[in-house]
């Protein structure tokens, strides 16, 4: 694309300067067409002139007239060898010229053509990132509430990519009219090899979700598919969950991701107790097994990635599991969207203006009543 685009600024600046030059040879040879023809025309009148001051017949025309006559023609003669001479050299002069101005100016144009082509492929390079960063946000529910009609829970979801595009997603849909499924992803690495893979991570996940499986079935079959051709061994952690929303049953698989947080009721937030499991794609086998607890009304989930635990300040010091769950039961009253809110702005403030290093990807949820038919 680079190339491309070199080649084509610099044939726009060659034609235009061969036109340049071009144009300037021609105004050249009309100045000397014009220098020579002036040259002639007054040796002519100067010869008539003298033709016409003797009123006598030639044979009559007396020696000193002759020899005047004689002399003017050899002066016309002179003139017009030496005005040969300077039309020749100053056509030598002005091709030398043209062909030096020639050179300087390819030289140039290749010059300008890296100066000018750098920042157009920079441009073009951050306009792809940022087509990508909004079909990326694009894809993952950017809408609250989600489903106005639905009384039985309210939750709020973000994600905050490190770079233009990120390696975390989350999602939530229905997998049956009331069953609703949390995910929470976080895939290696960052940028556009990590998004990518977050893509097909999140579809295969979604898709074998809504064919049905158990959740334990969806794990294990989307390990399998993600460990084929995986020739940058790339893996995803994982936390999904799925919530019956008629009996309060949440069922709840974990492949190598951070342990969510839950509260009972009024009581305060704590870390769920789950297997940890490893990553989704790292080893072709099974090993993935679902398990289950049941939520009452007023219950809470607040599901999230390493971003938000492993953020630093700038003395390298990190945010923190204590300090996180300090954070969480300080705001636990609040609704989803002012919870997270409120945990993104203590964690800005911690930071203080710090880069952020990792995705923070977030997502919050209060299981309000059981759906009664």
């Amino acid at each position: 694309m680079a190339g491309h685009i070199r080649s084509k600024v610099l044939r726009v600046i060659l034609s235009t300067s061969l036109g340049a030059l071009l144009l300037l040879s021609a105004i050249s040879m009309v100045c000397i067409f014009n220098m020579r023809s002036k040259a002639l025309n007054d040796s002519y009148q100067l010869g008539a002139r003298a033709a016409q001051n003797s009123q006598a017949p030639i044979d009559e025309i007396p020696d000193p007239a002759r020899r005047m006559e004689q002399d003017i023609l050899s002066l016309e003669e002179t003139a017009g060898a030496a005005l040969n001479r300077t039309i020749l050299t100053i056509t030598l002069i002005l091709a030398a010229l043209i062909i030096a101005a020639a050179l300087i100016t390819i030289l140039v144009a290749i010059r300008l053509s890296d100066s000018f082509t750098a920042p157009i492929v920079a441009l073009s390079a951050d306009a792809e990132l940022n087509v990508a960063t909004r079909i990326q946000a694009g894809m993952l529910p950017c809408i609250f509430p989600p489903f106005p009609d639905r009384e039985e829970f309210d939750i709020y979801a973000r994600m905050l990519p490190a770079k233009e595009v990120g390696g975390d997603f989350y999602d939530f849909f229905f997998t049956a009219p009331d069953k609703l499924m949390l995910i929470i992803a976080d895939v290696s690495g960052k940028g556009m090899p990590a998004a990518l893979f977050m893509v097909i991570a999140r579809t295969l996940i979604k898709d074998h979700a809504r064919m049905g499986l158990s959740l334990d079935e969806v794990f294990n079959t989307v390990n399998r598919q993600l460990c084929e051709n995986n020739d940058k061994n790339l893996f995803v952690t994982v936390f999904a969950c799925i919530l019956d929303l008629t009996t309060g049953v949440l069922t709840f698989a974990n492949a190598g991701h951070n342990k969510p947080l839950i509260a009972r009721a009024e009581g305060d937030y704590d870390f769920l107790e789950l297997k940890r499991g490893l990553p989704l794609g790292v080893v072709e086998a099974d090993p993935y097994e679902a398990v289950e607890l049941t939520l009452n009304e007023g219950d809470r989930l607040y599901l999230y990635t390493d971003g938000v635990n492993e953020a630093m300040d700038k003395g390298g010091e990190q945010f923190g599991n204590e300090r996180f769950l300090e954070t969480a039961n300080q705001y636990k009253a609040l609704l989803p969207k002012e919870f997270d809110e409120a945990i993104r702005r203590t964690l800005t403030d911690f930071v203080n203006g710090a880069e952020q290093s990792d995705d923070i990807t977030t997502l919050a949820l209060i299981f309000n009543k059981k759906k009664i038919d």
